[in-house]
Order: C-alpha cells, then structure tokens, then sequence
C-alpha cells in the first residue's frame, strides 16, 4: 500500500511538473525560479550553478521515492530521464545533461541490451 501511494505522489509530482512546463512559451512564475536562486545565491553571479542546484534538488527527491518504493533500476532510469527531460523542457536542466545521461544509460545497459536483441544469454 505505501508502494502505491509513493507510486501515486510521484505520478502526481511528475504529472505536475509537465503541466506547469508545457502551458505555453511565455514566460511563467516555474522560468522564474532559478533566477531567484541565482539572486538569492550568487547575487547574479551564475544561473547555471542555480539551475543545477534544482536540478540535483528534484531528481535526488525524485531517486530518494523511487528506492523507498524499492523500483527496479531500469524503471528507475526510465522515470528519472523522463524527470531530466521534464526539467530540461522548462528550462530549468541544460540540455547537455539529458545528453550525457543518455550516454552513461546507454554505456551502463548497452551490452545486455545487445545481448537481449541478438538472443545471446547474458553473461552473469
């Protein structure tokens, strides 16, 4: 029962995030949070140190209720790329990140997947 509901409020979080990303191009209260970090932080200083600041912020929350829900770690990759993309989307996450996760997915599970795709057994 608590696997769902973590399940549920992560749905929810994530359902959440989309929505406020994705309500138009314009410039919204989401686009003005990192530049009030970056005030509050760094008197102006970088953006991009505060964008990173949230970033890790909400996908370590995010990892943090997927292990307590005990997940997979597939899954968990799946939800935590959709997280960076969700992030990358509105701005907050750069889109290099999305890039170099997508490589250290593809450096970590590429041989199995290779090995599933040819029908070889994998290798213990």
């Amino acid at each position: 029962m608590t696997r769902r509901i973590a399940l549920f409020a992560l749905g929810f979080g994530l359902f959440a995030v989309l929505g406020f990303g994705v309500i138009g191009a314009r410039a919204s209260i989401i686009n003005d949070i990192p530049d009030a970090l970056n005030g509050a932080l760094f008197d102006g200083a970088s953006v991009f140190a505060a964008q990173l600041i949230l970033t890790a912020g909400i996908m370590m929350s995010a990892g943090m209720a997927l292990a307590v829900a005990k997940m997979p770690p597939a899954g968990m990759f799946i939800v935590l790329l959709s997280v960076l993309g969700a992030l990358t989307a509105i701005g907050w996450a750069d889109p290099s990140l999305m890039v170099a996760a997508i490589f250290v997915m593809v450096a970590m599970f590429g041989r199995s997947m290779a090995d599933w795709l040819t029908g070889k057994p994998s290798g213990g």
